[in-house]
């Protein structure tokens, strides 16, 4: 018998049994059938991402065009560097050969990526102290973006 000094009890457990029961009929028709199958995820996940288009060329969509660059690059310290590294992921260049969408090569924030002095770094690692590297070698526009280039060529960086 409910009697009216716990009256508001009984409304609080009802609403509450409803919230619950609602939550958990949403969370079944959200739930995949799939979920749960291979482990704590949907089973068809690997497919689709399987499925997916390729967001980074590999290396041989590059090389396709630029076989002397890729000859080069392949007997330089840089062999194991991907493109993209320096260039950006350039997926609309490899599929339309528009130069749009490359990164500039000739600028030496990208050199600096790899090659600033970083106490992290392996000691066998070619790292330089900027500054002092540029000081030494006294190129001819210190401050130019492209001032790398004056001795090493990208593709085959050895001096």
């Amino acid at each position: 018998m409910i009697s009216k000094d716990n009256r508001h009890l009984w409304r609080l457990g009802s609403l509450l049994a409803l919230v619950v029961c609602g939550f958990l009929g949403i969370r079944s028709l959200a739930i995949p059938d799939s979920f749960g199958r291979d482990g704590p995820y949907r089973g068809e996940a690997l497919t689709e991402i399987a499925h997916r288009k390729v967001a980074v060329p590999p290396v041989s969509a590059c090389i396709k065009c630029h076989e002397e660059v890729g000859a080069t690059a392949a007997e330089s310290p840089h062999k194991k560097v991907h493109c993209r590294e320096c260039h950006g992921i350039a997926a609309e260049h490899a599929r339309t050969e528009k130069i749009a969408d490359l990164v500039s090569l000739k600028d030496r924030a990208i050199c600096a990526i790899c090659h600033s002095k970083l106490v992290g770094r392996p000691a066998d690692f070619p790292q330089i102290d900027i500054a002092a590297h540029l000081e030494e070698q006294e190129p001819e526009e210190p401050g130019s973006p492209a001032v790398c280039f004056e001795c090493h060529e990208p593709h085959d960086p050895s001096p």
